[in-house]
């Protein structure tokens, strides 16, 4: 019996050529799979306003605030409203008008808070929202010739452990809160 070790020369260059075409398109199949993994994270994530937008880094909000709760902002009359509670529990706003800020100033009326205020403005008046230290809802109100209302219970003798959450939709303004049994309640002013 006799074994070949060597194949003919004919089969031999078939298979030379079979291999540079397998080696040939194994290369463009890894070019391509190296260009599509490099171009997916961009395909991926479509280019927004915000990407495209420079972040100014973190700056100190002028006025040497403290607070122990997080910031509430709003837009009211082309100015920037930001509220806190102070760590003396107060409640304080500061005011940005084109980049100059008044500093931190009490909200009139007296009012004391254990969680942080948040605000909505409902036609064209500013509302302040917080938990009072009895846990009862309060709210005072810039009106448009720039005085406060003070602050008032909202009707309905809710009572929360948290911060309430207000928000206006479709001409109401609603104040969200988490109730004392962890539900949650809302209370709706209607024209």
């Amino acid at each position: 019996m006799t074994v070949r070790t060597s194949a003919h020369p004919a089969d031999s260059s078939q298979r030379h050529g079979v291999q540079a075409t397998l080696y040939a398109l194994i290369s463009f199949a890894l070019m391509v799979t190296a260009l599509v993994i490099g171009a997916a994270p961009a395909q991926a994530e479509p280019i927004t306003a915000e990407a495209a937008a420079v972040w100014s880094n973190w700056s100190e909000v002028p006025g040497q605030g403290l607070t122990p709760d997080a910031p509430n902002t709003v837009n009211y009359r082309g100015e920037q409203y930001v509220f806190v509670r102070g760590t003396d529990n107060r409640i304080y706003r500061n005011i940005n008008d084109t980049g100059s800020w008044t500093g931190w100033a009490e909200i009139p009326g007296g009012g004391l808070t254990y969680s942080a205020p948040n605000a909505a403005v409902y036609k064209n008046q500013l509302y302040v929202f917080v938990r009072g230290t009895d846990n009862r809802i309060y709210r005072n109100r810039l009106n448009t010739n720039g005085s406060w209302t003070g602050w008032a219970e909202i009707p309905g003798g809710g009572l929360t452990p948290s911060a309430p959450g207000p928000g206006v939709y479709k001409g109401d303004l609603s104040v969200f809160v988490r109730g004392t049994d962890n539900r949650i309640y809302v209370n709706v002013l209607t024209p």
